[in-house]
């Protein structure tokens, strides 16, 4: 889904689950009041972001996926 979004010129960041305790932690949960918590995490630049290969490493680990099985 990233590289789709990328081809279009959107920029996206993938967080890290675990690390967005914030959201895990919240009493009520609801995708608006997640994606507010999320959003406002961003503009913070508090969202711990996950490394992101680049599309020609996905793919060459792909290769050696199928290689091994």
């Amino acid at each position: 889904m990233g590289d789709v979004l990328a081809d279009r010129g959107i920029e996206t960041a993938v967080a890290h689950p675990k690390d967005v305790k914030a959201i895990a932690r919240a009493k009520i949960k609801t995708d608006k009041r997640d994606s507010e918590v999320l959003a406002h995490l961003l503009r913070m630049k508090m969202v711990p972001e996950v490394y992101r290969r680049s599309k020609e490493n996905r793919q060459a680990q792909r290769v050696l996926r199928q290689r091994a099985f």
